[in-house]
């Protein structure tokens, strides 16, 4: 996907969000939903700090302790 993002936007750096998913699968039969994902693509022009906060914050959210608190 990001080298797709990348041909088609001319960008040099490109981001999907991370996720998880807060509960555990419990024992049992499970069944399979996909769900297709196409998210908007927008271009911006970043420092270098702000990418270093984005990708802190977005670490902070995808792996904190409490999946409730993971967006």
């Amino acid at each position: 996907m990001r080298l797709g993002l990348m041909e088609n936007t001319d960008a040099q750096l490109v981001f999907s969000n991370g996720w998880r998913y807060g509960a555990p699968i419990i024992p049992g039969e499970v069944s399979l939903n996909i769900i297709p994902m196409n998210p908007p693509i927008s271009t911006v022009e970043l420092t270098g700090e702000e990418i270093v906060t984005m990708l802190e914050e977005n670490l902070e959210r995808t792996f904190a302790r409490d999946p409730m608190l993971s967006q």
